[in-house]
């Protein structure tokens, strides 16, 4: 029994020696070198080639190469074919390179635990429809890379709940090279050294890819990650861009025919994917260090973009996207950008929300969108000369925005902040300077709100504004509004530009005027001609609805209209398109203070009050009304009151009221009216016709002292005539202004007019009867040098008797000629030849 039992214990001995030997054997046979396993060629191939896999692969032969109990060897297949379902080849490769998993030989285990593809050749192909075909060296039958990614998500036949999955742990390309070529733009690139890690861990894969390549000479690197999320319940795959062209992009990709960029794209794209590989979310964070977008339907030049970042996320389940951030650094302002976009059944709407740091303001029309009221655009940009302003826009977007491209009212509102501009606003007007103020446009209208700025040495701009209604429509009235404090100097520089024609015949002098005026001007008007012109900016100012309002204080100026000494003007000034007013005081030379009341209402009368301050020891003061009725033909003047004093400007050393008259009807009735200081004609009553060429008809009467006068101008047989008759020459020729020194006498002055010829002469006759001269120095210096000491004498007392004085007069053009003057007396006779300048 005993040695029954030995026996026993002896052949189980020899049973378990036998395997160890046996694995011994085995292990020295593997690390001798490679060796052939063609027995194993089954097994691999139906690991390689799982159920309902959408390809199949087979190979020649198989050898081992021992290495490691851990990776149990490294297989070698040898000329490999991938085919489709269809039997097509996609790829043949020289050989493949696979670990196997040491328990892989178990149920449900899979058998290989890494697969190599050492130096590989890949090639994508992008058709002109945009279909993409994958292939391997070899291919005799490109995958669609969409049939391919679309098999691998799909669940399969038998278990719908279960996806396919690769057969091996660990998946490694080693410097690959890809080329990849597109139909319809014919572009070609190529990667030299595209490595891919692929592994799964836990029932989940995770996945590297790194893909340097050049594209028209500069160097881009697309790099990617994929691994599970925390959770485990979603893919996260990280795909990073460097130095990436923009142009590639638009290439590859679909951006508007009508815009082109150029430069590079460094930045992170995230793939969130769901356990079968389908799309849950994207977000991305991209940039560029140098790039230009030219889009010349939109924007006049080139924008030059430098250190810009956007950052976006989409969720194509609720088809929600969102600009997280967007950060664009222009050539002189950085834009900052926020919008969030969602499609609905009838399409996309979006709402944007930017910010614009400090902007040049000469550069506005750089992003000023070209086919937004392009007019406006055109008008405003061109006119703005310095400053700078900051801004902020909202925009709502639709789908009929987006299908046809017009922007309504509320889409879009946005407010600037301008600060330190300069307008240049017509040319040849003084610029506007040192101008803030706010401007709000919405998607038809801009409002701009001025608070401050200045002009000229000393005009103070406290309020400018400027309302257009209708952006696409300048030919709408767009309205001004502006309130101004000015000095007089201001004003007349103002005036002098040849827009306005009104106030020429004031010869307003920037040197010598003085005072001040505060202004509030509203005006609507068309910014641009209906009439073509080579003027772009042409005003019509006949066109334009303007409603002014003026405080004048303290104006003064010498020479004014021709000779006026205007003191201390103070007042009122309103003036509307269809009517004007002024009510003030002012001093003219030293008539004392006038106040006066000027009204003009269109198609009505003029009317014109002037009553002055009755003043210690001054002469009485102005109290008349003058009415005016603007007649085309001939102007209608009516003067009628108590007093007019006219002595400030008689005689002044431009001719003042000796000089022709303009064409008017003027009708006269006055209780007082002086040419000469102290001494009034009373009684003044009479008419006046003038045409634009001559005085045709006259009749006036007055009172002058003991002179009764009149003066007439008549046609007679076709020749027009003057006639003027005093019965005392002596007071007559006082209240003229022309002699004080003679008394007593009758004056008759006859001629006529040559009207055959421009301007007409006159010719005529003076005769004054029974006078006498007295205080004459100028004929008391002529009778001392005769040693006539008598009649000199008698200058000095009664003064010297004359019987009669006669001349001939000649007129022309404000030269009074007399010759053949002769005057006799009991006592001398005298005769008189010579000229007088009326003019100075």
């Amino acid at each position: 029994m005993v040695k029954q039992l030995h026996h026993v214990v002896t052949f189980a001995k020899l049973m378990l020696l036998l395997p160890v030997l046996i694995f011994i054997w085995g292990a020295i046979w593997l690390q001798a070198g490679e060796h052939t396993l063609g027995f194993a060629k089954p097994w691999i191939e139906d690991a390689l080639n799982p159920e309902d896999a959408p390809y199949s692969i087979s190979f020649k032969e198989l050898t081992l190469d021992w290495h490691s109990m851990i990776e149990f060897g490294e297989l070698r297949m040898s000329h490999v074919t991938f085919s489709k379902r269809d039997g097509t080849v996609f790829a043949q490769l020289p050989e493949i390179n696979a670990t196997i998993d040491p328990i892989g030989f178990l149920p449900y285990r899979t058998m290989l635990r890494k697969l190599i593809l050492h130096s590989p050749h890949f090639f994508m192909t992008r058709g002109v429809d945009g279909t993409l075909q994958v292939g391997l060296e070899g291919a005799t039958s490109p995958f669609a890379l969409a049939e391919l990614v679309a098999a691998f998500n799909s669940a399969t036949p038998s278990d719908p709940d279960k996806p396919i999955r690769l057969p091996f742990r660990d998946f490694l390309i080693d410097h690959a090279s890809i080329k990849f070529h597109d139909d319809k733009s014919q572009i070609d690139i190529k990667s030299e050294d595209v490595n891919l890690f692929l592994s799964r861990r836990h029932r989940r894969y995770q996945a590297t890819l790194g893909m340097p390549f050049t594209y028209d000479g500069k160097e881009a690197v697309l790099s990617a990650t994929l691994a599970p999320t925390a959770s485990r319940t979603q893919y996260l795959l990280e795909t990073s861009l460097s130095g990436i062209s923009i142009p590639l992009l638009c290439t590859l990709g679909d951006c508007p025919e009508d815009i082109n960029a150029e430069g590079t794209l460094d930045g992170t794209v995230r793939f969130a994917l769901t356990k079968a590989g389908e799309l849950d979310s994207i977000w991305l964070r991209i940039a560029t260090a140098n790039a230009v977008l030219k889009a010349p339907k939109w924007f006049a030049k080139p924008l030059a973009l430098k250190a810009s970042t956007a950052i976006a996320q989409y969720q194509p389940d609720t088809a929600h996207l969102d600009i997280v951030d967007m950060q664009l650094a222009l050539a002189d302002t950085t834009v900052s950008l926020k919008a969030a976009a969602d499609k609905k059944e009838d399409g996309w709407y979006a709402a944007l929300h930017g910010e614009a740091s400090r902007l040049d303001v000469t550069h506005l029309g750089r992003y000023w969108p070209v086919m937004l009221a392009p007019d406006t655009r055109l008008w405003i940009t061109s006119k703005l000369k310095s400053g700078h302003a900051t801004g902020q826009v909202d925009i709502q977007l639709t789908p009929e925005v987006f299908e046809t491209g017009v922007l309504p009212d509320a889409a879009l509102s946005a407010d600037v902040a301008a600060r330190d501009v300069t307008v240049d606003y017509l040319p040849g007007f003084p610029h506007l300077e040192h101008v803030d103020g706010d401007i709000h446009f919405t998607g038809t209208t801009v409002n701009i709100n001025g608070t401050s700025g200045s002009m000229l040495t000393g005009t103070q701009v406290s309020k400018a504004v400027l309302w257009c209604p209708e952006l696409m429509n300048p030919k709408n009235p767009m309205e001004v509004t502006l309130i101004a404090s000015m000095p007089a100097a201001d004003l007349a520089t103002l005036l002098a530009v040849e827009h306005f024609t009104f106030d020429d015949a004031l010869g307003l002098d920037p040197a010598t005027a003085t005072g001040t005026f505060t202004s509030t001007m509203k005006l609507k008007f068309n910014s641009f001609s209906d009439t073509p012109s080579s003027n772009k900016n042409e005003v019509h100012f006949d066109s334009i609805d303007y409603d002014i309002s003026a405080h004048a204080e303290g104006f003064s100026q010498k020479g004014l209209a021709g000779g006026y000494d205007v003191k201390a003007l103070t007042g009122d000034l309103k003036v509307r398109k269809n009517n004007e007013s002024f009510k003030g005081s002012l001093m003219l030379g030293d008539s004392g203070v006038n106040h006066v009341d000027l009204r003009h209402e269109s198609g009505k009368a003029l009317t014109l009050a002037v009553k002055g301050e009755a003043a210690p020891n001054a002469p009485a003061p102005n109290d008349f009304t003058l009415n005016y009725v603007n007649d085309a033909a001939m102007p209608k003047i009516t003067v009628s009151g108590h007093r007019l004093n006219a002595s400030v400007n008689y005689g002044g050393t431009s001719g003042g009221m000796l000089k022709d008259f303009p064409a008017m009807a003027l009708d006269i009735s006055l209780d007082e009216f002086l040419l000469a200081a102290g001494q009034p004609f009373t009684d003044v009553k009479g008419i006046l016709r003038c045409s634009a060429l001559r005085c045709e008809s006259a009749h006036f009467t007055a009172q002058r002292g003991k002179a009764h006068a009149k003066a007439d101008i008549l046609h007679l047989n076709g020749v027009r005539k003057l006639f003027v008759i005093a019965n005392d020459a002596g007071d007559f020729l006082e209240g003229l202004d022309i002699t004080d020194r003679m008394s007593g006498g009758k004056l008759q002055l006859q001629g006529t007019y040559n009207d055959n010829q421009q301007p007409a002469p006159f010719n005529g006759r003076v005769f004054i009867e029974g006078f006498s001269l007295q205080n004459s120095q100028i004929l008391g210096r002529i009778l001392s040098i005769g040693s006539l000491t008598g009649l000199a004498n008698a200058l000095t007392g009664s003064g010297i008797a004359f019987e009669k004085l006669s001349a001939n007069i000649h007129q022309l053009n404000g030269l009074v000629t007399l010759d053949k003057g002769r005057a006799n007396g009991t006592a001398m006779g005298i005769t008189v030849t010579g000229t007088v300048d009326t003019n100075t």
